[in-house]
């Protein structure tokens, strides 16, 4: 029998959350398939004043936690430090 574990779903949940605030600012958010191997989706850029879109793309790597909090992190946001592929 499969099985759907809390953290796939709560995996889930912040993806969809990503993409509605990405629509909120203007950005398209095309989530990744489930064979990602560090990039959950990518943000494409939009001119907000135009609706046109940039052709520019950013990857973007979704964290969700169920409850916490991440190291460095206020009310007004947080710090969560990437190191590029090399």
């Amino acid at each position: 029998m499969k099985k759907l574990t809390a953290s796939q779903l709560i995996g889930q949940r912040g993806e969809f959350l990503v993409a509605e605030r990405a629509m909120a600012i203007g950005f398209a958010f095309d989530v990744r398939s489930r064979l990602e191997t560090g990039v959950d989706g990518m943000l494409e850029l939009r001119d907000p004043k135009t609706g046109r879109m940039l052709a520019q793309w950013i990857g973007a790597q979704v964290k969700t936690t169920e409850s916490g909090t991440y190291s460095r992190e206020d009310d007004r946001g947080f710090d969560y430090l990437s190191f590029p592929k090399i």
